[in-house]
């Protein structure tokens, strides 16, 4: 039986992952939280298979051995002191795992380290321009891996993660529009953006841990769907579905200002080929399933998102 450690067990993409896992495998889960009775409530059933902690109280046992570390902690927020924290918890939470026998750690990162205006597929070997405070700290994430692994006995990775769909606010704004009977205003019709399902990273995250022993990990790895779009594109699939599908009448785009099409997407294909593992879902369905979630369908919802934002 593998054992696996996840810390920030209580987000998005470590909550569909640990299901995909305890539904799919037999993997033992260490799971790192800063609530560890919500934690232990949400897996209850599996109880014999999950062990929580905090950074503080997580055991040192060097009799285990730990397949591996998704580390997907990081805070979401803007503010400074969030960024700091999350960067030293990122420190601390490495110094412990070298004292353990770990195999491979995984820092998810972000597509953000390209910045707003990279443009079209960004490989693993393009320039990285963190734009915003949030970016700055996923890059600084990376830097903090490779200076306290390289050399080390544990294998690392840094995986760029695509925007996550679920998360994405101005498509569930889109959605929601469609359905109060208000008009979907662009403000930025022609900005190019790309997403990608969290079932499909719970789905590319398992195959990693599949197959992560049969290659030699590069220090990074594009992590999304190939999927590009454009901010206008995303809005008539949205007036298209909400007619067709869901029987909603003469959805409204208006369009306030046009603006270059730059944006942001990146190349996964190595990732993909590494790891043998492609996405299932395209826009379509991420853009369903917004609408299963705020119209409370009957249709098929994400685990993780049903959880985490109490739906």
């Amino acid at each position: 039986m593998k054992n696996v450690i996840i810390s920030g067990a209580s987000g998005l993409v470590a909550t569909e992952l640990i299901f995909n896992l305890l539904k799919n495998t037999d993997v033992k889960l260490y799971l790192l939280s800063t609530n560890i009775t919500k934690i232990e409530e949400r897996y209850k059933d599996y109880s014999d298979r999950i062990s929580c902690f905090t950074l503080d109280t997580f055991s040192s046992d060097i009799s285990v051995d730990y397949d591996c570390c998704i580390h997907t902690a990081f805070s979401r927020t803007e503010k400074g002191s969030c960024i700091v924290d999350s960067i030293n918890y990122q420190r601390d939470l490495i110094a412990v795992l070298k004292k353990l026998n770990l195999g491979v750690f995984v820092n998810i990162s972000s597509q953000s380290v390209y910045g707003n205006e990279a443009g079209l597929f960004c490989t693993e070997s393009s320039s990285v321009n963190p734009d915003y405070l949030y970016a700055l700290g996923k890059y600084f994430s990376e830097v903090v891996t490779k200076d306290m692994l390289e050399g080390s006995n544990i294998r690392w990775t840094n995986l760029r993660l695509c925007s996550v769909s679920e998360n994405a606010r101005f498509i569930r704004i889109f959605v929601q529009n469609a359905i109060e009977g208000k008009p979907i205003i662009l403000t930025t019709p022609n900005r190019k953006c790309s997403f990608i399902e969290v079932q499909d990273v719970a789905d590319g995250l398992m195959a990693f841990i599949e197959n992560k022993n049969k290659v030699k990990l590069q220090p990074i790895y594009n992590f999304g769907a190939n999927i590009v779009d454009t901010i206008k594109g995303i809005a008539y699939k949205v007036k298209r579905i909400a007619e067709e599908r869901y029987g909603l009448e003469n959805v409204k785009i208006i369009e306030e200002t046009v603006n270059s099409g730059l944006g942001l997407s990146m190349d996964a294909s190595l990732f993909m080929k590494t790891f043998e593992w492609s996405p299932i879902r395209g826009m379509d369905d991420m853009i369903i399933e917004m609408f299963e979630m705020q119209m409370r369908g009957m249709g098929e919802i994400p685990i993780s998102f049903e959880i985490v934002y109490c739906l």
